[in-house]
């Protein structure tokens, strides 16, 4: 029944997981990207112990949000929990995206949080730190369900790296990247002013969201 819709995201997943490569979002088989089959309960998966670079739609899982595998002959990704728990939890998300990006998790580790410092729609409310709990536990998927609430597009994991999450995998990949990006600018104007920095105001963000929605 989803097979048709499958074989294209498939394809998808696959080309996203390459970038987070290309992009050194990644190193050795850490990270996973998942995407969500339209109007299904089925998600597509990165199968665990590949590297991303490897990553092609003929080794890729279907599971359902439960996690039960549906299709595939490799074991899926150990953060396979926290995938499920935010597909069942968020209707509205249709792939998540799970990095160890330097700038991004090295704040995390500094436990700072990614602030809207710049004229981003996506940065609204900034980027918030899960605390450390152990990978791949349904202790940290819930956790982040909760810290990502109904409308955040991202977090940082404490001592881990970052999830984002979008309509789309595309989308969520492109929130990974816009977070990087910011997190480097913010570590860098925190080195320039001795941790200081200004962050959009809420009267600032109101305004951002109701020009670009």
């Amino acid at each position: 029944m989803f097979k048709k819709e499958a074989k294209g995201l498939k394809e998808r997943v696959a080309r996203i997981c390459n970038l987070v490569w290309e992009h050194r979002l990644v190193t050795s088989t850490g990270g996973n990207v998942s995407a969500r089959i339209p109007n299904t309960n089925y998600v597509i998966i990165k199968p665990s112990g590949f590297h991303m670079r490897d990553i092609t739609p003929n080794n890729l899982i279907i599971i359902d949000t439960y996690g039960k595998t549906i299709e595939g002959k490799f074991k899926p990704s150990i953060e396979t929990p926290m995938h499920t728990a935010i597909y069942r939890n968020r209707q509205d998300v249709g792939g998540v995206v799970h990095t160890h990006q330097a700038y991004a998790t090295a704040l995390g580790v500094a436990n700072v949080p990614i602030q809207p410092i710049l004229s981003d729609p996506k940065l609204i409310g900034g980027f918030p730190i899960v605390p450390y709990i152990l990978g791949g536990t349904q202790e940290l998927a819930e956790a982040v369900v909760k810290k990502l609430g109904k409308h955040r597009q991202g977090v940082v994991l404490e001592n881990h790296g970052i999830l984002t999450v979008g309509s789309t995998v595309e989308d969520a990949f492109d929130t990974a990247l816009s977070m990087e990006e910011i997190a480097k600018m913010q570590f860098i104007a925190m080195l320039a002013d001795k941790g200081r920095i200004r962050t959009l105001s809420e009267e600032e963000q109101k305004n951002l969201l109701e020009k670009y929605g």
